[in-house]
């Protein structure tokens, strides 16, 4: 796998997602459109996935925490991108 991915997160993952919810909010939707994946969840700070039987760990950039802290607070947000770094 690469060492860092490009996510954009679109105003239907915003409508669709699910507060406080690691495999529904926003940018998991996102990221599991990205690969193609149904299991991809994130926590606060780092994103997991399964690709072809690989488990890997991409950290969060700030500017997708401030994200996620938004969107689970109820507050406006609108579609994004960032990149996902793998985590050393």
């Amino acid at each position: 796998m690469k060492n860092s991915y490009h996510i954009s997160v679109t105003a239907l993952d915003i409508k669709r997602g699910q507060r406080d919810h690691e495999r529904f909010c926003p940018i998991a939707r996102a990221i599991n459109r990205k690969f193609h994946l149904k299991n991809g969840s994130k926590d606060s700070a780092f994103v997991t996935a399964n690709v072809n039987m690989r488990r890997t760990t991409y950290s969060m950039s700030p500017l997708a925490l401030g994200f996620i802290n938004r969107f689970d607070a109820g507050q406006p947000v609108y579609p994004f991108e960032f990149m996902m770094n793998r985590a050393r």
